[in-house]
């Protein structure tokens, strides 16, 4: 869960870079592109943290590369000149690449549902381990709290006996 989620940081992290870089410059470096595609791919086949299966991974990056090659190519067909540049194409191709091409619609309930089946699994999991550690504390307390009540009642009965 915690590797999970650092890599899905990790890609936001990249992506904000790149974002950064592409407003100040207009460019996408092909130094950041490139290996944030080999990356995606070789994280959907090797990795038990995979976000889709490998041909959907190599799908997601031909179809979000050629899409945006195909609009601009036929821009220029018409124009004389490059619509886009072939930075956003990569970048949609590392997007594919990681994520791959069956980012289905309508499916939001169903995820937000595994996601809480996820967190609900977790969170009793932790409360178990929380409860297994508290368990002797509190006996503990307990047991000292009713050794202390029995000594206030039975002391005053103890002395009693010296009096008489």
């Amino acid at each position: 869960m915690l590797i999970d989620t650092l890599l899905r940081s990790g890609l936001i992290l990249v992506l904000i870079y790149l974002a950064w870089v592409d407003l100040r410059t207009f460019l996408l470096p092909n130094k950041v592109t490139y290996p944030l595609i080999a990356l995606g791919l070789f994280f959907n086949a090797l990795t038990p943290y995979a976000f889709c299966d490998p041909h959907a991974a190599l799908l997601g990056a031909l179809i979000g590369y050629f899409a945006l090659y195909l609009i601009n190519r036929i821009y220029r067909q018409f124009r004389r000149q490059d619509g886009l540049g072939m930075g956003d194409a990569k970048l949609l191709a590392a997007l594919g690449s990681w994520l791959g091409i069956g980012a289905k619609t309508g499916t939001l309930a169903e995820m937000l549902h595994s996601r809480h089946q996820t967190l609900e699994c977790d969170l009793s999991h932790r409360l178990a381990i929380l409860n297994q550690s508290l368990e002797p504390i509190l006996i503990l307390v307990l047991g000292l709290m009713i050794g202390g009540l029995l000594m206030t009642l039975y002391l005053p009965i103890f002395s009693l006996g010296k009096i008489i």
